[in-house]
């Protein structure tokens, strides 16, 4: 992608935040981010994090690299598909029947399967429907902590060394606190 290129698609990314000016210095940092990336490409992935971005403050480059993470894997859930898989699994599976509901969502979603369990199937089923915008945000939110840490354990994979010593130290200090209580 050129200088040129990159310059029009910040101008439009950053058309919204007036304080934000689109120097070639920041052109260039946006350059380094994204060598290998089509103009295009990295337009459809700019507008996917324009409609998902609700702070003040202009979405950053990571945010536009996790979009883009997610397309290319195929996974990209927005809140609305995230909710509509849970909807679908209530309407399907009803207040009895938890594992099949649980079985489905592993499959589909693994991270939603995990919310399920951490709020619970029947408090999801008993959710009253005149709040459905605030539990929708609570399993957002969730969804993307819980993706969010898988993701970095994707990344940078805890050694399990590093785990062992961990609980070596812990041990110790437990022992150490046994000591100086008797």
């Amino acid at each position: 992608m050129q200088k040129s290129d990159m310059s029009e698609l910040l101008k439009v990314f950053f058309l919204q935040w007036q304080f934000v000016s689109v120097t070639p210095m920041l052109v260039e940092i946006w350059l380094d981010a994204f060598p290998n990336v089509s103009k295009d490409i990295l337009f459809l992935a700019m507008r996917r994090v324009l409609k998902i971005h609700d702070k003040g403050s202009p979405p950053t480059i990571a945010a536009v690299s996790r979009c883009l993470e997610e397309m290319q894997s195929g996974q990209s859930q927005t809140p609305d598909r995230v909710w509509g898989l849970l909807l679908e699994c209530v309407a399907r599976f009803g207040f009895y029947q938890e594992n099949l509901a649980l079985e489905h969502c592993n499959k589909v979603d693994p991270t939603l399967a995990q919310i399920i369990s951490r709020f619970g199937w029947r408090n999801i089923c008993a959710w009253d429907v005149g709040d459905h915008g605030m539990y929708r945000a609570q399993v957002w939110k969730a969804h993307q902590a819980l993706d969010s840490r898988t993701r970095l354990d994707r990344i940078a994979p805890i050694d399990e060394r590093v785990k062992q010593l961990a609980n070596e130290t812990a041990a110790q200090l437990d022992m150490n606190s046994a000591i100086t209580k008797a």
